[in-house]
């Protein structure tokens, strides 16, 4: 008999149970019931998400695809199913013991299947073969290890994906030594396909979207007192078009920044000057071509800590209502952690946050 298998199952039915008991609200956020107009699943979905890696070890020249577990979907709920182990690490703890203490507590030996998608678009399948110890900055976490199912190597997926979606990690943890580069998208245990293509807009239309979110940011930056003394002219950073509900009319994210570039100022001469600029998270939709905020959050900043709210990773339906949600990355000074936000009531609200690693 398999006992590890039946640990994990167990696993998923203790989740399963607890999801229906109030849970800390770090670990876990209600959905909200939908509305009559909302397409919900027929089915409650229990889904996977979580972080497709390609590291090269720099050392060996070799390449490893990784699955790093963000959060599980069950019962309508998002739990927090990443397992950090840095505290056995630093207690000299060998790989083979830290995989068979906390192994159990990992579901990648029962979710295996994941589909892995390339900026919303699927890139392949791929298969967790074994679990593995990962080094993320100072986190240690238990990730698993296998291949895709597709004749591409693994040198070829590596250097498909987006070259903003990268990392590494060099240094030595005890007697082993690291020099390991990564490129990293989202896979889910369960995909499904939007049923309308996102039309690329055109050059005008581009341009409109980028006024809406310039004139959105400017009354968020205008009402935020930390911002009074800050100059400068209102960039679009990024821009993504997207159809969250699938009714042939778009949703606009954008990130917006007013004030001082930090990528033009050196930390020594910014030292001092507080607050130097801003970065807005903006949400747009549209209705009768006007547009309306689904969500915004506005991030103050100094040129030695410039960093926005949150990156937009992907769109995906999650839960299988017809309906994307939106993934993004979390980024601290020193750490990295994900949210999902669900498009309920036309608001984008936050469902998710954690799944963190850093210093």
């Amino acid at each position: 008999m398999n006992y590890n298998l039946l640990s994990r199952v167990g696993l998923l039915l203790g989740l399963a149970t607890l999801t229906a008991c109030k849970l800390p609200s770090n670990q876990l956020i209600n959905a909200q019931k939908p509305n009559q107009g909302d397409r919900s699943p027929t089915t409650q979905q229990t889904n996977l998400i979580g972080l497709s890696f390609i590291k090269k070890d720099n050392l060996t020249n070799e390449y490893r695809g990784e699955i790093y577990p963000i959060a599980l979907l069950i019962n309508g709920r998002y739990v927090d199913v990443s397992t950090d182990v840095t505290t056995s690490v630093r207690d000299d703890l060998s790989e083979d013991v830290l995989l068979r203490t906390f192994g159990n507590q990992s579901l990648l030996s029962a979710m295996q299947n994941f589909t892995v998608l390339n900026q919303g678009e699927k890139l392949g399948e791929f298969q967790v073969q074994k679990l593995g110890i990962s080094q993320f900055a100072c986190s240690t976490k238990l990730t698993g290890q296998g291949n895709f199912s597709s004749e591409r190597s693994l040198e070829a997926i590596f250097n498909s994906l987006p070259e903003d979606q990268v990392g590494g990690f060099s240094g030595s943890i005890g007697d082993k030594q690291f020099d390991e580069s990564w490129r990293w998208t989202i896979a889910l245990s369960q995909y499904n396909p939007a049923k309308n293509a996102t039309a690329t807009p055109d050059a005008t239309a581009e341009a409109k979207y980028r006024q809406d979110l310039t004139t959105t940011a400017n009354a968020l930056f205008s009402q935020n007192p930390q911002l009074q003394d800050v100059t400068g002219e209102t960039v679009v950073e990024e821009i993504s078009v997207v159809d969250l509900n699938q009714d042939s009319q778009p949703e606009v994210y954008g990130l917006v920044r007013q004030g001082t570039d930090p990528k033009n100022r050196s930390s020594r001469d910014a030292r001092d000057a507080g607050v130097v600029g801003a970065y807005a998270n903006v949400w747009l939709t549209y209705s009768n071509q006007q547009p309306q905020t689904l969500a915004s959050q506005v991030t103050p900043y100094s040129a030695i800590a410039a960093r926005p709210a949150y990156d937009l990773i992907t769109t995906v339906d999650i839960n299988g209502d017809g309906i994307q949600e939106a993934i993004v990355r979390n980024t601290g000074y020193e750490s990295t952690s994900f949210g999902i936000y669900e498009y309920k009531e036309n608001q984008l609200k936050q469902v998710f946050s954690g799944a963190g690693y850093g210093c």
